[in-house]
């Protein structure tokens, strides 16, 4: 058994990541129970995400971020586009470097469909 660094509540670390990795925000995108840096329980884990406690790594530059946050800067960045995308799709990635990813997808695919006319 493991012990809660927050509330010192004693928890199966198995157990537990699978829970919070259940949690709905699973289905929008992937989640890393270790991005925490600490063993954390069930409930804390799911308060400490939910404050914003919880950073990612960019997979390109490096940096931390939360999820909910960086999804609303991306969909800022590709607004005035008019381009709905999903930002985590290629990876995990910053606003930033997943709408410069997905721009210079969209462009590479416009240039190989011109080549074909």
């Amino acid at each position: 058994m493991t012990i809660c660094e927050i509330c010192g509540k004693k928890f199966n670390e198995e157990l537990v990541e699978n829970d919070f990795l259940g949690i709905v925000y699973a289905a929008v995108y992937p989640l890393n129970y270790n991005a925490f840096g600490r063993k954390v329980c069930s409930e804390c884990a799911k308060a400490e995400y939910e404050s914003g406690n919880y950073y990612e790594r960019c997979e390109i530059c490096g940096k931390e971020f939360y999820p909910e946050t960086e999804r609303v800067e991306f969909d800022r960045l590709l607004s005035d586009k008019r381009i709905e995308a999903d930002m985590w799709e290629r990876g995990i990635y910053c606003a930033d470097c997943a709408a410069s990813s997905l721009l210079k997808y969209i462009a590479e695919e416009l240039e190989c469909k011109l080549k074909l006319l």
